[in-house]
């Protein structure tokens, strides 16, 4: 026999200690989604985000990536007000047509 529970209403509150959801799918519908937590964990096998814009805003932000970390991009613009570092055992640049470095002094070797 088929089960479905429906809630409707202009608003719809739950409030509980500890909530769980278990699904073999799920579907969010909406205009805006909004979460205001302490900690926001997800942990997936996968992570997919199609979106046609994406910003992030942090005080510091970590990213580790055990193997590779691939970008792809018709145009990358990077701003740094203060030091730009990487540390790299060995580092190519590859272009097909100008590479330029422009400062005050540069220093190679």
């Amino acid at each position: 026999a088929r089960q479905r529970l429906a809630l409707k209403g202009d608003v719809v509150d739950l409030q509980a200690r500890a909530l769980t959801v278990l699904a073999q799918a799920t579907t969010w519908l909406g205009k805006s989604v909004t979460a205001m937590v302490d900690r926001w964990r997800a942990t997936a096998k996968s992570h997919e985000v199609d979106a046609d814009a994406i910003v992030e805003r942090s005080v510091t932000r970590t990213a580790i990536v055990e193997e590779i970390d691939s970008l792809r991009a018709r145009t990358r613009a990077v701003v740094v007000s203060g030091i730009a570092s990487e540390t790299a055992a060995s580092k190519i640049v590859a272009v097909r047509e100008d590479l330029r470095m422009d400062g005050k002094r540069i220093t190679m070797g």
